[in-house]
């Protein structure tokens, strides 16, 4: 009896065959979804840290990874930022609040600038707007705004050029360039705004020239939980070296000629 119940509440098939239209959507969009979420993870001394990742769907990949233990709005929104997206944000404005004269505007993007499908929406818009910005272009525009607006409060910008992500192959010595044309963008713009460069870039990619892939994975960028490799953050190590490189490296601050520069010891 009550299997007969059953039976007529349920609902009658058609015979029709389900929606094609989500399959056709991911067929579509796949290449361009992401998935951003936070999840804890303690310690060896009972802290818990909060890890933010983004998550691409099409490659299930990991393309950014941070960890903090007490995320505000700002931190966040921090996370993924271009050239013009801190600028539009209203985070360039928030530093020209603080600086004073004599103090100094590090400035490194690129990593995202390149990204040609991703989109941001500013609060209160609806408007995608894209993350990428042409080298040769429009991203020179962004960072000049950053040099005049920095300069009309009497401090210094540097530019430093994105460090290389970790691209290459097994056995491969050394790793490929893929962030060269923002890095030259970088290097081109500096001279004719009269605006010191450290060349990271250029520092980075002669210091693991002659360190195989398997060794520069291992012990200079992040290493996930799983073994795997985060190819864009570093770790520790890694970290460390490029301080040292950003700080006293062969184009680093100390070589620039500026009154900062007798500080570096």
């Amino acid at each position: 009896m009550i299997e007969n119940l059953a039976l007529r509440l349920l609902p009658k098939e058609t015979g029709n065959p389900p929606s094609q239209a989500w399959r056709t959507f991911l067929d579509n969009h796949l290449g361009s979804l992401a998935s951003v979420d936070f999840f804890a993870g303690p310690t060896a001394t009972f802290r818990v840290l909060l890890v933010f990742f983004v998550l691409r769907h099409d490659r299930r990949r990991v393309v950014h990874l941070n960890i903090i233990e007490f995320p505000s709005a700002a931190w966040t929104a921090q996370q993924i930022m271009t050239a013009r997206h801190f600028i539009e944000a209203g985070y360039l404005d928030q530093i020209l609040s603080a600086i004073k004269a004599g103090d100094y505007l590090l400035v490194q993007f690129g990593t995202n600038d390149g990204n040609k499908t991703a989109t941001y929406t500013l609060p209160g818009s609806s408007t995608a707007i894209p993350y990428y910005l042409d080298p040769h272009t429009e991203f020179k525009t962004y960072l000049g705004k950053y040099v005049d607006a920095t300069r009309a409060k009497g401090a210094t910008t540097i530019f430093v050029t994105p460090p290389p992500r970790h691209t290459c192959d097994s056995g491969e010595m050394g790793v490929r360039n893929g962030l060269s044309a923002y890095a030259t963008a970088m290097n081109e713009l500096g001279p004719t705004l009269d605006t010191p460069v450290v060349d990271l870039n250029a520092m980075t990619m002669a210091y693991l020239a002659n360190v195989t892939c398997e060794t520069s994975g291992k012990t200079f960028y992040m290493v996930k939980a799983d073994g795997s490799i985060d190819g864009t953050h570093f770790q520790e190590n890694g970290a460390n070296v490029m301080a040292a490189l950003v700080a006293k490296g062969t184009t680093g601050i100390s070589t620039l000629g500026l009154p900062l520069s007798v500080y570096v010891k």
